[in-house]
């Protein structure tokens, strides 16, 4: 029959751990897109798979994990691998920068508000770490100060934090290049697990001055 045929040449294929190797590494890399249903007759196709791109890169970063039994495949930690950029100005140059989050505009596809013009924000394309989490990965970095903006700094160049109100805009599309006028902090302390009352964790850091005051 066609099933026992089918299992007959799914048992060959996974015979050896080799072959179920190097199937779990051609599936790894494979190509993924999310299907939108129901479409207008009257779309445009081609327009239509422009605005959804060739692949959906949260969703394939989930399939390399969901094979790394095979692959050896290892998530990268948010914010474990910190490089040199090119990009800062001068004052930056022994600078280094610990990627957290990538956010998208327009990912998987453009938004708009109900008057139909565009919505300005933008989306991780991965849900990020508790923030405790977050810090505790920072923290474990021996010999490094941050750069913080302070909270007048924040209110002067328009950055709101909207974390504790999820139904608010999360993330504004604007740019925040890194000021000598922000401050430097080491991390102190980060709290784990979770509280039992309704108060908030809370971290403590050490605050040192701006760039431009240490230079």
């Amino acid at each position: 029959s066609i099933a026992d045929r089918a299992t007959l040449i799914f048992n060959k294929i996974m015979k050896s751990q080799g072959k179920q190797t190097g199937l779990a590494e051609m599936m790894s890399q494979s190509v993924s897109k999310w299907v939108v249903c129901p479409v207008a007759v009257t779309a445009s196709l081609g327009e239509l798979d422009n605005h959804l791109g060739v692949e959906d890169a949260a969703f394939q970063d989930f399939k390399k994990e969901a094979y790394a039994k095979w692959t050896g495949y290892e998530a990268k930690v948010p914010g474990e691998v910190c490089v040199t950029p090119d990009f800062l100005p001068q004052a930056f140059r022994e600078t280094q920068v610990c990627e957290i989050s990538e956010l998208l505009a327009d990912h998987v596809e453009k938004y708009t508000t109900g008057q139909g013009t565009p919505a300005n924000f933008i989306c991780p394309i991965k849900p990020p770490l508790p923030f405790e989490g977050q810090l505790a990965v920072l923290a474990a970095k021996k010999g490094m100060c941050y750069l913080r903006m302070t909270d007048p700094q924040a209110a002067r160049y328009h950055w709101k934090y909207q974390g504790k109100f999820p139904a608010r805009l999360q993330h504004e599309r604007m740019p925040n290049e890194p000021r000598p006028e922000y401050e430097l902090i080491k991390l102190m302390n980060v709290p784990s697990g979770k509280n039992a009352g309704s108060e908030d964790l809370v971290a403590s850091f050490g605050r040192f001055c701006s760039l431009d005051e240490y230079l």
